[in-house]
């Protein structure tokens, strides 16, 4: 078995001193991997990133610097963190060059994904590095080390730094700048420990004094701390959007709900149906405590003000339902009715001046129950007609054996 562990050990020592090198091919694997993730990123392509992760060879740095602490070899060491520097800032200057030049600015969901590190990340970066040290320990990695690319992904948090230079949004930085530290610490102090095993197996003596145990240990929880209260605020997050569903689905199963939101210490819904009153309001908020959303408080955006809702709200409400059976909006059919196609013919025959657009669609609240809608923006000359349009839609919705709700969006501004 020692000789076993003796072997293993040297297969690692050959392996990661092999890969800290910044020779021509692996500087164009670096350009490569970088403009593949910033491109992943960008598009919001998860097998494109992936296929960065797999690229990358940032990870051999930080196994150096690891192994190099575990034998006390400080020109390892200093040679590691070197390329790991220049390899940092090669991929930061490159992908924020990219996302300044490219045409889209918006942040993506893979961009933002990793603006938020927990702890859950840092369990990641810690077994995976050890699946790493133990597989750049084999003869033959095999399928570990690209499993430990794609699960640690080191090179995403970077582009994102990127980005997030690029936009001058430093939240972003921060974020994915904190991201990538705990990769790159704890696949570090994972190499150290896996190397430290494959020494202690094959017989080696080790004379690590416990004031730099106790500094690494230290340095563990410091880097650790932040992504720990990441974590707790992200489950209390999930909890209570979890409590939420609950008590909408219990106590506005009747209404439309266009969308809920739970953010600091509000829940704000927004509602398409018929108006709630002050009383019914005030009733609903105090039943939040029964759901274990006390010290919240509700706050109802009715989008129909009056007859009014507003032409965004609704847009966005019509595909939200329609994109998702499951969305938290409601479910609604991707096809409009032929009946509900033809009263909006109608209608948009009968006032031609005074309707600038007509949207129709049917849509089934959590109960199932489905319902019939028509919203109407006017003209500015036609919201004096806005009576007579409303009655001659439910006249045609009648005799088509239809129940309609008919809202009307705020005349357009020029």
């Amino acid at each position: 078995m020692e000789e076993k562990a003796a072997v293993n050990l040297t297969f690692l020592n050959r392996n990661v001193r092999a890969d800290l090198n910044l020779a021509w091919p692996n500087a164009v694997i670096l350009a490569c991997a970088i403009m593949v993730a910033c491109v992943g990123l960008n598009m919001n392509s998860t097998p494109v990133v992936i296929g960065a992760m797999l690229l990358s060879p940032l990870m051999s740095p930080i196994v150096g610097v690891g192994f190099g602490i575990a034998v006390s070899d400080a020109p390892l060491i200093a040679r590691a963190v070197r390329l790991f520097l220049v390899e940092v800032a090669i991929a930061v200057v490159a992908s924020t060059l990219y996302f300044a030049l490219s045409p889209l600015k918006e942040a993506s969901q893979q961009l933002i994904a990793r603006t938020a590190p927990t702890l859950w990340d840092v369990l990641i970066a810690l077994f995976g590095g050890l699946a790493g040290v133990i597989g750049s320990a084999k003869k033959e990695g095999g399928n570990v080390i690209p499993g430990v690319a794609i699960a640690t992904a080191l090179m995403p948090p970077l582009c994102t730094v990127g980005y997030g230079l690029s936009q001058q949004n430093w939240t972003y930085v921060g974020g994915a700048a904190y991201l990538f530290l705990i990769n790159s610490f704890f696949i570090g102090l994972a190499t150290t420990a896996g190397t430290v095993y494959f020494r202690l197996r094959s017989g080696q003596k080790l004379a690590i004094s416990w004031r730099r145990q106790l500094l690494v240990l230290a340095a563990a929880v410091i880097v650790a701390i932040p992504s720990l209260i990441s974590a707790s605020g992200i489950i209390r997050q999930s909890y209570d959007a979890a409590q939420v569903n609950q008590f909408v689905e219990a106590n506005l199963s009747d209404e439309y709900v266009a969308s809920q939101d739970v953010k600091d210490d509000t829940i704000t819904l927004s509602l398409i149906g018929s108006r709630l009153s002050k009383d019914q309001i005030s009733r609903l908020e105090k039943m939040l405590p029964a759901y274990h959303l006390e010290g919240y408080q509700l706050n109802v955006r009715q989008l129909n003000s009056g007859d009014y809702m507003t032409t965004a709200e609704f847009k966005t409400y019509m595909q939200q339902a329609a994109q998702s059976s499951s969305a938290p909006a409601a479910a609604a059919s991707t096809a409009v009715p032929t009946d509900l196609t033809s009263l909006q013919a109608q209608l948009l025959k009968d006032y031609p001046q005074q309707i600038e657009q007509l949207y129709v669609g049917r849509v089934a609240d959590r109960t199932g129950q489905t319902k019939n809608l028509a919203a109407i923006t006017l003209t500015a000359a036609g919201r004096q007609d806005q009576a007579a349009i409303q009655k001659r839609a439910q006249a045609l919705a009648k005799k088509a054996g239809l129940t309609l709700t008919v809202r009307f969006f705020p005349p357009a501004t020029k």
